[in-house]
Formats: C-alpha cells, sequence, structure tokens
C-alpha cells in the first residue's frame, strides 16, 4: 500500500469506497476530515481553513462528479510550498533514475577489518523474489593468539530498509565470546551486545521505543552465536550466521544429519518476541549428495524452528569443495516469499 499511488486508479481505495456504496463526498471525506478526526488532529489538518496546516491537492476536474478525477492532479500544496505537475513529474523521474542506477549499498559504512590473517572475504547480493534487495558483505580475521573475528555489514533497501553492521568474537578454543549489533532502521538504531560469561549470556544495550535493555540467562554448552534477522521484511537471518555455522558442519558426509543451537540478536519482535532481544534456534542440518553441474558443490539442507520455537524456515546451503563462504543460500524454501543470497 504505497501512499498517493494506492488512493488512485480503477483498483485504488477511492473507487473501491465508492463501488462499496459510499457517495464520493463521503468517501473524500472519509480520506481527509473523519480520518483527522479519529486522530483528534481535526484542529490542524483534514479541511481547509485559516490556520490550518496548508497541505492542499488542486485538481483539473470535479471529483465530486466522479471520484476518479481524483487523480487529476494539477499541484500539491505541501506545508505551504506549492508543486505544479510539471515538478511533481520531475521529482518522480529523478526517484525512477536513482533506483535505475546502481548504487554503492555501503557508502557511508566504514570499511571491514583487516588485523590478522583473512579465512573469508565474500560479497553477498540478497534477492528477494527475483529482485535484488540488498548485499552483504563480511570477512572473518585470523588473529595472533589464535582467536577469530567476524565482522559484516549489510544493506537492505527500501522498504525493509536497515543498514546492520555486525562484529563477533570467537576464542582460539572456538567458542564465541561476544557479539555487537548496531542497526540502522527507519525507527531509530540499535545498539547491541551479546557476551559469554561462564555458562550464562549477558545482553546489553538499546532499542528504539524499547530503550535500554539488560538479560541474563543460562547458556547451553555448544551454543553459537549469530543473528539478526535481514529487517521486518525478512524471516531469515543474516548471511553471516550462515557463515558462521560452517565450521560446525563442514566435516559432514553424506546422508549425516546434526543439529546446532542458537542465541540469536532478535530485531523484530512483532513477529518473534522473545524478551524483545534475544531468540533461541535450533537447526537440523542435513548434507545432501553432491550436485556436479555446473560445478561441484556440495549442498546442505537446513531446517529451523523457528525463534522461540515459533515460525521457521528451510534453508539450501550450496558451498564448493574447500571454499570457506557457501557460493548460494536459498532461505525461506516453502515460504511465499524466498530469498537468495548469492556470492559474487
Amino acid at each position: 500500500m504505497l501512499p498517493g499511488f494506492s488512493l488512485h486508479g480503477p483498483n485504488g481505495e477511492l473507487a473501491n469506497l465508492v463501488e462499496a456504496g459510499l457517495t464520493a463526498f463521503e468517501a473524500l471525506s472519509a480520506a481527509t476530515r473523519s480520518a483527522a478526526e479519529f486522530l483528534r488532529l481535526e484542529r490542524e489538518i483534514g479541511t481547509i481553513a485559516p490556520g490550518k496546516r496548508a497541505d492542499l491537492v488542486l485538481l483539473d476536474a470535479d471529483p465530486l462528479a466522479d471520484v476518479r478525477n481524483a487523480a487529476k492532479i494539477a499541484g500539491v500544496m505541501v506545508r505551504g510550498r506549492y508543486f505544479p505537475k510539471a515538478e511533481l513529474d520531475r521529482l518522480l523521474d529523478e526517484q525512477a533514475a536513482r533506483y535505475a542506477t546502481p548504487r554503492d549499498r555501503f557508502a557511508g559504512l566504514p570499511a571491514l577489518p583487516k588485523d590478522g590473517t583473512s579465512e573469508v572475504d565474500a560479497t553477498f547480493e540478497i534477492r528477494c523474489e527475483g529482485y535484488a534487495v540488498g548485499s552483504e558483505r563480511l570477512t572473518r580475521r585470523r588473529l595472533a593468539d589464535g582467536s577469530r573475528i567476524l565482522s559484516s555489514q549489510s544493506s537492505i533497501d527500501p522498504w525493509w530498509e536497515t543498514r546492520t553492521s555486525l562484529r563477533l568474537e570467537t576464542g582460539a578454543d572456538g567458542i564465541d565470546r561476544k557479539l555487537e549489533i548496531e542497526r540502522e532502521s527507519i525507527d531509530g538504531t540499535a545498539h547491541l551486545r551479546l557476551e559469554r560469561r561462564g555458562d550464562r549470556s549477558h545482553a546489553t544495550g538499546s532499542r528504539p521505543a524499547y530503550g535500554a535493555i539488560e538479560f541474563d540467562e543460562p547458556l547451553p554448552p555448544g551454543t553459537l552465536f549469530g543473528g539478526p534477522i535481514l529487517s521486518n521484511g525478512f524471516a531469515s537471518d543474516m548471511t553471516v550466521t550462515f557463515v558462521h555455522a560452517l565450521p560446525a558442519i563442514a566435516d559432514m558426509a553424506v546422508g549425516d544429519s546434526r543439529e546446532l543451537r542458537f542465541r540469536l540478536i532478535e530485531l523484530n519482535s512483532a513477529e518473534f518476541f522473545r524478551n524483545a532481544t534475544l531468540g533461541d534456534m535450533t537447526w537440523t542440518v542435513r548434507r545432501d549428495a553432491d550436485e556436479t553441474a555446473p560445478a561441484a558443490t556440495r549442498v546442505f539442507r537446513v531446517t529451523t524452528n523457528g525463534r522461540a520455537g515459533r515460525g521457521g524456515y528451510d534453508a539450501t546451503i550450496r558451498i564448493e569443495p574447500g571454499a570457506a563462504a557457501p557460493l548460494e543460500i536459498r532461505a525461506g524454501e516453502g515460504n511465499w516469499q524466498p530469498w537468495t543470497y548469492r556470492r559474487l
């Protein structure tokens, strides 16, 4: 439902309301005066009167004669600034040109760290229903003391828009120690940290709408850190979570099955609510027969129980022999909205 565009046209809201039995006046009132009254903003908006906000539309034809005439826009005034139709068309053309031109999704983000020895360096294109909707780049570095740092940056286009930076520290013993997340989205910026303290996990930070958070909970042995999901429109995790899981399944033979337990930073509590910030997930991983075309690849099938036991999705990971990053991940298989992460 795109503001403005969903109002007009043969299947627009105004035409649907009139077809349902409202008069053109009642439909227009529902979009203006009645809406303002419902929101108790009738002193500011909703009708044309002195002292009210100058958000107006000028039409070339009478919408009371035919509600579809509301789409015949000659100009729009927004808070006192007038935009004639020619300028509105120019703004739309500029918007289309921006989306048609490939852009640097990581502009303004710092370069990924280069400390230590590189084990993984990869960039993935993220696609949804055939469309490129974002990118994620990541690196895993081995430090002199044997510990590892896994860093990732994910940038998702509107309307799911988020920019997420992740840093995961793993000790020389292979046990995850600390996970830090910063996410920019339309509702503000979240800063979260998840740390292992003996047999417990300790989460701190702040989130828009929730404010400061702090949770201390038991942490089962062998639990991996991961997450978060890509953005509010994606139920699947960031590519970095899949990359982080690969060493735990790399030795599986064809036909083997294995379970992985995760504690994830959660940033979509509306759908996966657990303390508004943390989610537990179990992966059941099965090694399928290798594929030989177009090139030899190992195939892993993943079934999840969803965060806090809710939802879940299936995924397929394809990885070339000897590679440290997947060639392709297909997540949400069997779902109405699958996502593909393809290494560039």
